[in-house]
């Protein structure tokens, strides 16, 4: 039997998370029902004390009904958090726009051919005059002499019609739309440098405004001690969470060799700074008194590491994660790991119910889960003899126990898996040790020595070029990576299900877990063989909503002939964000791709088939 008492945390957040969730499909929100459920629940959980000795049903009414309180507490927290619900939101503006008012709320990002940064608008103008209507914007700036540079706390006043961001125009494709929503964003707006005023300069919070300058002026540094530019994007990546510089090419084959979460400043750099401390100050929680020194010493590292990266959501998402481990173990108490890491998430989503959304936050969690429970039972299947050996198989078992845990959920979202990911692992984690550990020592010794902090830059620019070799190698690996992998949400839910249900019966030896895991697999397989038979039958005729193009498709079965016509030719960039997703939906496979010009489109099979069929 699984006992839950050791997890209330655990409880918590997944009745929370069940309520955010609830709040974000809902289009209404039923206000009084929900009030009176949190009534309720409070009232009985409060009697259950008195009622708890007349039986355990009493206790466990009570527990039941805090827990639906909850889900309806996450629910109405999810509609105060819901801009475009409030009445004066610039999203229920129905005049027509004109200027607007604001405050520059992130840093300015480098796109290819424009500038992007948020405003916090306060007011609008419209024929009618200025009115107070908050909420945030997306400014794009061309990329030409009059692009005026904007940094976070500028106050302006923008000429300028703001759009609603569209939803995606063809099926399958990224939905820019619903990603911005998520994140209380709902216009976007293309503008010249001549329709900004900047009218003054006031950060909404010193604290990040000091952070971004930190982290600028710390990347300048690194530019200077580092000077070849990819492996000087890659420092800024790996030390500062500054990816604007990372190229096409170098994304590609981090991502390939499963080695991408490198470039992503998150939990693993966070836990890299930890451990850091852990072995060099640990010996102080022997003392007296020595172990709230090394917590208030760890945690100083932590969010000081958190400001270098200008306070990005996932490094503070990640900060606070171990924090709370920090403090539990400080605490001497038997804290249970998965309670911490609960009770992490449930503070996060109290402060932004929306995280539930973010890819990352899910992605971390899971990670740190199969770290945390799947790894040591993995490495208990074989004990090495030697030490490296011994230091090679536990690097190996926790990329894997992660790469199990994140697996469901990457093949959803991304549709690929890195072959090769134990590997680059074995590779990459250490040497993201050591150049985060260079990286900072850069910017230490600026003070000291600029020699010496240049040399440290050498020596780091080297290691950065080897590692770079080494993922590229990986990248031209015969299969290293499987692509075109299709999970439907249903399937998502049925593997993950399954998973569990066999984690349950790996731990207590029950056989109906093992009946759960059989038949959600085997549900599983049942809906993929009904998806292929499907494919097998599809016939079409597809129109793509393409910029400047003319693209169509005839298909039959998996196979398919692709029309390109435009002015720029064939674009890689619009095919895989516009085209690509709904041909994978349809099981077209890389061997069936092809692009045709007129006079060959009909020496092909599957286009002529198609024609017969019409």
């Amino acid at each position: 039997m699984v006992r839950w008492i050791p997890y209330p945390f655990l409880r918590f957040s997944l009745a929370l998370i069940i309520g955010i969730l609830l709040g974000i499909w809902s289009t209404e929100t039923p206000i009084q029902l929900l009030w009176g459920i949190v009534a309720f629940g409070l009232l009985s959980v409060l009697l259950g004390k008195y009622l708890y000795s007349r039986g355990a049903w009493a206790g466990t009414f009570a527990g039941l009904s805090g827990l639906v309180a909850l889900i309806a507490i996450g629910w109405l927290y999810t509609e105060a958090h819901t801009p475009n619900r409030e009445a004066g939101h610039i999203n229920n503006v129905s005049a027509s726009i004109t200027h607007l008012k604001g405050t520059i709320i992130s840093a300015e990002e480098e796109r290819a051919n424009t500038w992007r940064a948020r405003l916090a608008v306060s007011h609008v103008r419209t024929d009618s005059g200025w009115l107070r209507a908050p909420g945030t914007v997306v400014l794009y700036q061309r990329k030409d002499s009059l692009h005026q540079p904007l940094r976070y706390g500028n106050e302006l006043l923008v000429a300028g019609i703001p759009r609603r961001i569209e939803p995606p125009g063809n099926p399958s494709a990224f939905d820019y739309r619903r990603f911005m929503a998520n994140q209380g964003v709902y216009h976007q707006l293309f503008l010249s440098g001549e329709d900004l005023v900047l009218s003054g300069h006031s950060p909404p919070n010193p604290i990040r405004a000091l952070a971004l300058q930190a982290q600028q002026a710390f990347a300048d540094r690194l530019a200077e001690a580092i000077t070849q530019e990819r492996e000087q994007s890659i420092v800024w990546a790996l030390v500062l969470g500054v990816k604007e510089g990372l190229d096409a090419e170098t994304r590609q084959a981090y991502a390939t060799a499963g080695a991408m979460h490198v470039l992503a400043v998150s939990g693993l750099h966070v836990g890299i700074v930890y451990l850091i401390f852990l072995k060099l100050l640990g010996g102080l929680r022997r003392r007296p008194l020595g172990r709230w020194l090394f917590a208030l010493m760890v945690l100083i590292s932590l969010w000081s590491f958190a400001f270098l990266t200008g306070l990005s959501p996932s490094v503070m998402r990640a900060a606070t994660m171990f924090s709370f481990m920090v403090l539990a173990q400080t605490t001497q108490r038997k804290v249970s790991t998965y309670n911490t890491l609960a009770a992490s998430a449930f503070l996060l989503l109290l402060v932004n119910p929306y995280l539930i959304t973010s890819v990352g936050f899910q992605l971390s969690y899971l990670a740190v889960f199969g770290i945390v429970y799947l790894q040591p039972r993995i490495a208990s299947w074989w004990t090495p003899k030697h030490r490296a050996m011994d230091w090679v198989w536990q690097l190996t078992t926790v990329s894997i126990a992660a790469q199990i845990a994140t697996g469901p959920l990457a093949v959803y979202y991304f549709h690929v898996f890195p072959t090769y990911f134990f590997l680059s692992n074995l590779l990459v984690v250490p040497l993201a040790t050591v150049i985060l550990v260079g990286g900072l020592l850069v910017l230490a010794l600026s003070v000291i020595s600029i020699p010496l902090s240049d040399l440290i830059g050498q020596l780091l620019e080297w290691i950065v070029w080897g590692m770079n070799e080494v993922i590229f190698a990986l990248e031209q690996l015969p299969g290293s990576r499987i692509v075109d992998l299709v999970l439907t949400p249903t399937q998502v839910l049925l593997l993950c299900l399954g998973f569990l249900a066999f984690l349950a019966f790996w731990e207590l030896r029950k056989f109906p877990y093992l009946l759960y895991t059989i038949g959600c697999w085997g549900a599983l397989v049942i809906i993929a063989l009904g998806i292929s038979y499907r494919w097998s039958y599809q016939r079409g005729f597809t129109v793509y909503d393409v910029n400047n193009s003319s693209v169509h498709s005839l298909y039959l079965g998996t196979q398919r002939t692709l029309i390109w016509e435009g002015e720029e030719g064939w674009n890689a960039d619009d095919y895989g964000f516009q085209v690509l997703p709904y041909e994978q939906s349809l099981g077209f496979r890389p061997t069936t791709r092809s692009t045709l010009s007129d006079s060959t489109l009909w020496h092909t099979t599957g286009p002529w088939r198609v024609c017969q069929w019409q």
